[in-house]
């Protein structure tokens, strides 16, 4: 019998209950991880349902606008063959297929030497007062300056008013951004997508265009030298995105959204083009909050239309109704209480453990026998503390073999180390009595009672009580 005292009762009985919490944690936290994927995944299928119309209706407006441009081109290249009312009944039919088409342009090539004539042929075909014009450095629209080598005028045709052909007369040319698309899109031959940023012109929206050369010969020659002769203009289409872009359907979904392409720079390289930027950080100077249990999927997705790469770059909120939050909230609280309950139990266990160990250690130190425990070199390594009360001396001096040799009566002391060899070789419980010298140095009779302890058939070690027999021996 080992002696457990009551502080190492404590370290054992807080050791195990910290052992049994970790490891209900440990289980816990495996079926709510196991919940939680099984939660996500639910929600990015959910996602995945709500996100792939939107990209599939982008992919199809873009596709559609790129289709009608190219129909318009086909139109502008016919232009000398139709009569005017035929010119109006096909541009109605193109223009108006598509409620995002905001604006349809023509932007013909006014060199500087045909600027005068093209001026003239305008004001006694239409009978107006037309000049080209251009915002200086204050923002204000002037005449454009007479020194400029080339000059793309708007030639507006608005969809919704086809028989009213506007000749605006802005010299896209003069702002940056367009005439590097102008560019490109002449070098190219294919379309070319713009976005013109905020107060360029005036303009207090982000506007997004797509540029397309018309060349005389109708076809896009394959060189850039004879491209750049052969050009005749520009079409453009100015978007609007509200109506290509459910913005609504990405408000409650998306907190980030943004469409952007990568197109050939005229003088080589690429430019990335940003035309739809969509931030729901931040929503009337209000941050938006995600619901509860809400996961944030972020990734990159491409979109191929006939003559773009674009990308899509989101980060969706993959929220759910409450009801679908039940069973991983009903989850993660059985686990927690199931966790409590597993290591409430066992501090319980322990503790009347402890309490019966204790009572018995009280017990057991209050009566005369001493228990001790030796190993198979007869050496002991442990011995009650009731010792101290029999003898006088201090259990731990009976670890050391000689108090033994010094204290049992030297009668006794010749013999009893022999006869413990032979009762272990006979393997055997056995007891002995023999004389004591105590601390204050009477003698008295102590009766050892032996318990030999096997494991595998062999002796490991041994284990017993001490008597005090003294008055029986007395008596008779």
């Amino acid at each position: 019998m080992i002696k457990i005292t009551k502080n190492l009762l404590q370290q054992i009985k807080e050791q195990l209950v910290l052992v049994v919490f970790l490891f209900a944690s440990l289980i816990s936290a495996l079926i709510i991880n196991d919940s939680w994927n099984s939660y996500t995944s639910e929600l990015t299928e959910h996602a995945e349902e709500i996100r792939q119309p939107v990209v599939s209706s982008i992919s199809r407006h873009f596709n559609n606008l790129e289709q009608s441009l190219q129909q318009f081109k086909s139109l502008i290249n016919t232009f000398y063959s139709l009569n005017d009312v035929q010119f109006h009944q096909i541009a109605r039919q193109i223009l108006e297929q598509y409620s995002y088409i905001e604006k349809a342009v023509y932007m013909p090539r006014i060199m500087q030497s045909q600027r005068v004539y093209f001026k003239r042929d305008l004001e006694d075909d239409y009978m107006i007062n037309f000049n080209i014009r251009e915002y200086n450095q204050l923002k204000k629209l002037i005449v454009s300056p007479q020194n400029q080598s080339v000059y793309y005028p708007f030639m507006n045709v608005e969809p919704r008013s086809v028989d009213n052909i506007m000749l605006h007369g802005f010299n896209a040319y003069s702002i940056t951004s367009f005439s590097q698309a102008i560019d490109l899109a002449i070098s190219s031959g294919e379309i070319v997508p713009l976005t013109i940023d905020k107060d360029v012109y005036q303009n207090k929206n982000l506007e997004y265009w797509l540029l397309l050369a018309v060349y005389s010969g109708f076809t896009a020659p394959e060189s850039i030298e004879l491209r750049t002769k052969r050009v005749s203009g520009i079409i453009a289409y100015k978007v609007d995105l509200n109506n290509i872009v459910n913005i609504a359907t990405i408000e409650k979904t998306f907190l980030n959204f943004e469409i952007f392409t990568e197109v050939k720079k005229h003088k080589g390289g690429f430019k990335t083009n940003k035309f739809v930027l969509y931030n729901n950080e931040v929503t009337e100077g209000k941050k938006t909050l995600s619901p509860p249990f809400t996961v944030l999927l972020s990734d990159t997705m491409a979109i191929y239309t006939s003559s773009q790469s674009l990308w899509i770059s989101y980060e969706q909120f993959m929220g759910s109704k409450n009801k679908d939050l039940y069973p991983l909230l009903l989850i993660i609280f059985l686990s927690i209480i199931i966790t409590l309950l597993c290591t409430f139990f066992m501090w319980k266990i322990l503790k009347n453990m402890q309490k019966k160990q204790l009572c018995f250690e009280s017990l057991m130190e209050k009566t005369t026998v001493v228990p001790w425990e030796a190993d198979t070199k007869l050496n002991f390594i442990y011995i009650g503390a009731q010792f101290t009360t029999l003898t006088g001396y201090k259990a731990e001096q009976c670890y050391d073999p000689i108090f033994w040799n010094e204290h049992i009566h030297h009668h006794d002391n010749k013999n009893i180390s022999t006869i413990l060899k032979n009762k272990i070789k006979e393997g055997n419980d056995f007891e002995l009595e023999f004389r004591f010298y105590t601390a204050n140095g009477s003698i008295i009779w102590l009766k050892e009672m032996v318990t030999l302890i096997y494991k595998n058939n062999r002796l490991i070690k041994l284990q017993g009580f001490l008597q005090d027999i003294t008055e029986y021996k007395n008596l008779s």
